[in-house]
């Protein structure tokens, strides 16, 4: 089996870059993707066990094959990477990278490799982190309002009626978009109240 993962931010074309490359890549070597995995909004800091591409990776079996578009898709930090690569290849998985052109194995030469790209992400990640925190400092020194709008409690006490729904489409494994559909509320309402109520 062939599994294409992408990690995606809201913005649709995100989604399509990744996945372009990704198709290239499969068109190029012949292959035919059985199965997407799309992860929604979620921050590639986050443990990937916690995750849909921990589910996706307890699936996986000897000889599947794992494609993402680059490797801090997989995740931004260095000892997480080193894990499920770890896992994976126990299990006889094969990961590629496309943007790296690089298929990930655990000989000395692929660690070594792989070390270098996934330090570079969490280098990045951290400076991203560091940019933002400064950021949001100067803005508080001037005076401006940090934090959520006095309304957005509200917002999330309106989906207190749509909680069993909620609940049955995560468990179901409907993205955060295809609630924000269902309920009528903003991405970003539906995100926080998921976050806030399962802890996801």
């Amino acid at each position: 089996m062939i599994y294409a993962y992408y990690r995606v931010s809201t913005d649709e074309q995100d989604y399509e870059n990744q996945k372009s490359g990704v198709v290239r890549y499969c068109e190029y070597k012949g292959l035919e993707i059985d199965r997407e995995v799309i992860e929604e909004g979620v921050s590639g800091k986050i443990e990937y066990k916690k995750r849909k591409l921990g589910k996706l990776i307890k699936e996986l079996k000897s000889g599947d094959l794992l494609i993402v578009s680059e490797l801090s898709r997989l995740s931004r930090s260095m000892t997480d990477t080193f894990d499920m690569v770890k896992v994976l290849k126990d299990k006889g998985v094969n990961i590629y990278c496309v943007k790296e052109n690089m298929e990930i194995n655990d000989s000395a030469l692929g660690l070594m490799i792989m070390s270098v790209f996934a330090f570079s992400s969490q280098i990045e990640r951290e400076r991203i982190s560091q940019r933002t925190k400064e950021a949001l400092a100067k803005k508080k020194a001037d005076g401006v309002h940090i934090g959520r709008p006095a309304n957005a409690r509200n917002k999330l006490k309106k989906l207190d009626e749509y909680d069993y729904l909620i609940g049955s489409m995560l468990m179901q494994g409907a993205s955060i978009s295809e609630i924000a559909k269902k309920t009528g509320a903003t991405w970003g309402t539906v995100k926080r109240y998921v976050r806030e109520k399962y802890a996801i």
